[in-house]
Formats: structure tokens, sequence, C-alpha cells
């Protein structure tokens, strides 16, 4: 029997799993949008060895009211806990020298500490606390509904995003960034500690690709749509991002079937140990240090 401190408390809108359903992340309500990259993107750490597949980035934000996070660790005796928890993505398309396309998460905010250790440990996403104000009712999809939400770490005020839930869109179209491809997510594992290879290069970082199974449940545009992002040097990403939305949308999905985030095939390795520090001291500038 695994113990661990990290049981669930009581939280306003949690939902009990569908023992039926497939999916480990259930009834999620996103908000995402498109926005430009900053022509001078030298802000943004990429994987050594890729550069950008484009010039615009996809954001999204949620709410989980159901996630089994233990279950989709492999973690049977405490599977059944449930972690509802919010959460803020940003993904980059990178293209590595083969010329895959991926998605990259470089910055990633979660408000729960069980998402943010299991993020890190299975995928190597540079996951970090926050605090979120956001719709976390179905109203949220509902024409006319609010799509508002806001972030803040540490008294800074990371985003800022108001909009008005739309017209539906079918559950067949596209979601940008989201089910629109088969671009799996790449991360470089192990890039949350500092580097050393070690003798003929054992310790390198991996790339790992993985890519979660989806249900639409249901989807609708975002109009008049706004972003802020911060300026501030600990909490820097207006620094690559312009405060321009190109479009929007908000929805509820199932997420992640069963074991599928538990397959993550290698795609390559970080060549050299002085590209690997490279690599980490930026990605850690830009999770805790800010601009510099």
């Amino acid at each position: 029997m695994l113990k661990y401190g990290g049981a669930p408390v009581a939280r306003e809108g949690a939902v009990e799993p569908d023992e039926d359903s497939s999916f480990e992340w259930q009834d999620g309500h996103f908000v995402w949008f498109e926005v430009p990259i900053k022509s001078d993107s030298a802000a943004i750490p990429l994987p050594p060895g890729t550069t950008l597949a484009s010039n615009t980035a996809t954001i999204f934000v949620a709410w989980y009211p159901t996630a089994r996070l233990n279950k989709e660790a492999g973690i049977s005796s405490v599977a059944s806990d449930n972690f509802p928890y919010h959460e803020m993505g940003i993904r980059i398309p990178v293209k590595t020298a083969d010329g895959a396309v991926y998605w990259h998460v470089v910055y990633i905010l979660v408000d729960d500490e069980i998402a943010l250790l299991l993020g890190r440990d299975m995928l190597g996403t540079p996951k970090k606390m926050a605090e979120f104000r956001f719709n976390d009712g179905k109203t949220l999809t509902e024409e006319g509904g609010s799509a508002d939400f806001s972030i803040s770490r540490r008294g800074v005020d990371v985003m800022k995003f108001v909009g008005t839930t739309a017209g539906e869109r079918a559950l067949d179209s596209a979601v940008p960034g989201l089910t629109d491809d088969d671009q799996t997510d790449l991360s470089v594992f192990a890039a949350q500690f500092p580097l050393h290879f070690g003798e003929g290069g054992e310790g390198a970082p991996m790339y790992v690709e993985w890519k979660g199974g989806w249900e639409l449940l249901e989807s609708r545009e975002v109009v008049d749509a706004q972003v802020v992002f911060s300026q501030e040097a600990e909490e820097c990403i207006g620094a690559f991002l312009e405060d321009e939305v190109v479009r929007a949308g908000a929805l509820r999905w199932n997420y992640g079937k069963s074991k599928d985030l538990r397959s993550r095939p290698t795609v390559g390795k970080v060549e050299s140990e002085e590209e690997g520090r490279e690599y980490w001291e930026a990605t850690y500038q830009l999770k805790y240090g800010g601009l510099v």
C-alpha cells in the first residue's frame, strides 16, 4: 500500500469520477486561444536542435473537476483519488532536425501540487504553482457566457483574458492546437534538474513524445476576446507573445484515456552537455528567474 501525504481535500466544484468512463480527466472546462509569437523569439527556450515551426502559439486554460492523477501514474492503491485543479499551458510548434513537428509546452501553471509533481515526473513538463480566477461552471459553454479569467503568481498578474462565449462549433470541427492535427507533444524529460551527462553521455535528457485521447462534449466560439500578458520580470511571457488574440473558443471535453499518457516513445536525446545545460538554464530562467 502506497503511503503518501498528498491525500485529496474537499474542493468546491469537484465531481466524483464516472467509473464507467475510460477517461481520467472528465468534463474539463477549457478556454483556448491563439496568439502571435513575437518576431524576436529569443526569450523562448526551444529544445536543443529544434526550430519554431510557425509564428503562432496556442494557450489553454482549464478547470478539471475530475482528475484521477494517481491512476494515470499507475498507482493502483490510490487510483480512485480525485485531485481537481486548474491549469494553463503555452504550447508552441517546434520542428526537429528530421522535419517532424511537435507541440512543446514552454510554460505551464497549475494550482495543485499533485498535478505539478506528476506532470514533472511523468512527462517532464515545466509546471509551477499559481492562483486562478476562472469560470468553473458549465455556463462557460452557454451562448453569452463569460470566458473571462485571470491568473496570478506571487502577487504578479501573469495573464488577464476577457471574452464572450458565442455560436456553437460542430463537435467534429478542429480545435486549433488541441484536436486539429496529429501532432504529438514533445518534452525534454529531466529538464527540471541541473545537467551532468556522465561519462559517455549517460544521463543525457531524452526527448519523449506523448498524446492523450479525447472526447469533445461541447464547443463554441469566443468573441470580443482580448488578452494582456505580464511584462514583469518575474513572469515574463509578454517578452515572447503578442497581446493579440487571433481566434478563441471554449469547450468541454474528456481527456486522457487510461494508460495512454504512460506511453512516451523516446525520439532522441540532447546531444551535448553544453547545449543541455544552456537549455536547462533558459527554462529555469523563464520559470523562476524572470528576465535579466
